[in-house]
């Protein structure tokens, strides 16, 4: 990223939330946003995942410009190419764990049997072979987040995305969905996190910190657990 801005005008209303953005993340980095409420940290990830677009500057996804894909290549990258995990969890609140985490493999044109076979293996990834077939109200906040990263990771992304994957765990639920991120990060993922709890971010390689839209701090993080 080059010189991202982005405005979102509310009325006569305007908000600046990025200033002027310039950042690369390569691949199998371990990254925490940090910054307070309003930073622009959600909104930098909402366009480095394709959820939202910037206004000026320049991204480059790939070694491509995000500008040269085209919508249907901009559908298969959100599909199949990066996951997202968020605070709330999302899951459909009458579907089992499996059938949750299936979900993704609909819009990929998986033959039935695979979606069910990379289903299971995504939730044993996450250790919940003993939870699939359980609804999101008989398992656990800590249990409904390792569902929603094995949604996440079902079409073998390559970058993931987390927006304050802890915000709503305890403590204890909260450092096992960490493990199995920084696990992830071994196997090869890149992985993208924003959150504002130093004790999470620890668990990252560098940290990069956003203040009125701006990046104030880009460092290695030396006290990575």
């Amino acid at each position: 990223m080059s010189g991202i801005h982005k405005t979102y005008h509310t009325g006569s209303v305007q908000a600046h939330v990025l200033r002027g953005i310039s950042v690369e993340i390569k691949k199998n980095e371990y990254v925490a946003i940090m910054g307070p409420s309003g930073s622009g940290k959600s909104t930098l990830m909402n366009i480095m995942g394709f959820l939202d677009v910037h206004d000026a500057g320049e991204y480059l996804f790939d070694n491509r410009p995000v500008e040269g894909y085209d919508e249907e290549e901009l559908a298969e990258i959100r599909n199949k190419r990066v996951g997202f995990v968020f605070q709330m969890f999302y899951l459909l609140p009458k579907m089992s764990a499996l059938d949750n985490v299936k979900l993704p493999m609909l819009y990929a044109n998986i033959p039935e049997k695979e979606q069910e076979e990379r289903a299971k293996q995504a939730l044993i990834s996450v250790g919940l072979e003993d939870r699939m077939h359980h609804k999101p109200n008989e398992l656990s906040g800590g249990q409904q987040q390792r569902v929603s990263i094995a949604r996440a990771l079902v079409n073998e992304p390559k970058v993931i995305f987390a927006d304050e994957p802890t915000g709503n765990l305890d403590t204890h639920s909260g450092n096992e969905v960490m493990e199995i991120f920084t696990r992830l990060n071994r196997e090869g993922k890149t992985i993208i996190m924003i959150t504002h709890e130093d004790e999470i971010a620890a668990y990252t390689k560098r940290k990069i910190i956003i203040r009125d839209g701006l990046i104030t701090s880009d460092e290695i993080n030396h006290s990575q657990k």
